[in-house]
C-alpha cells in the first residue's frame, strides 16, 4: 500500500513533467501544445482554434478554464483527450497562471468508428 507521502512524491514527478506556472494565458496554452508534441500527440489547429481562440476569454482572477481537446497520431485519430485546466491565480508580481493537464482515453463517441480503425 502505497503511504500519503508516496503519492505526494509522484504528483509532484507528474507536475514536473512541464512548467506549472506562466505569465500569460497564452503562455500556458503553448506550453500544453509543447507537452502533447513530446507524448507523440497532434492536436487539430481547427479544433483548437474553435475550443481555446473563440472558446472562452481568458480566466479572471480567481477563476479558471477548463478545457479538452481530442488527440492524434500521425493525423488519424489517437483515441485519447487532453484535459488541461489553466487558472488565473490573481498575482500581480508572480507567473499568475497555473496549469494542470493530463491524457485520457477518450469516450467512444467522441469519434466515429471509421475514425478509429
Amino acid at each position: 500500500m502505497k503511504t500519503i507521502e508516496q503519492e505526494i512524491e509522484k504528483l509532484m514527478v507528474k507536475a514536473s513533467e512541464y512548467t506549472l506556472y506562466h505569465q500569460s494565458y497564452t503562455e500556458a496554452i503553448q506550453e500544453m501544445e509543447r507537452w502533447v508534441d513530446k507524448r507523440g500527440f497532434q492536436i487539430d489547429p481547427d479544433e483548437s482554434f474553435d475550443t481555446i481562440g473563440t472558446g472562452p476569454p481568458k480566466p479572471s482572477s480567481g477563476n479558471d478554464n477548463r478545457l479538452n481537446l481530442l488527440l492524434y497520431k500521425n493525423g488519424k485519430p489517437a483515441g485519447k483527450v487532453v484535459h488541461f485546466q489553466v487558472y488565473n491565480r490573481g498575482h500581480k508580481t508572480l507567473s499568475p497562471y497555473e496549469l494542470n493537464m493530463y491524457i485520457s482515453p477518450a469516450p467512444k463517441s467522441e469519434y466515429t468508428k471509421d475514425e478509429l480503425e
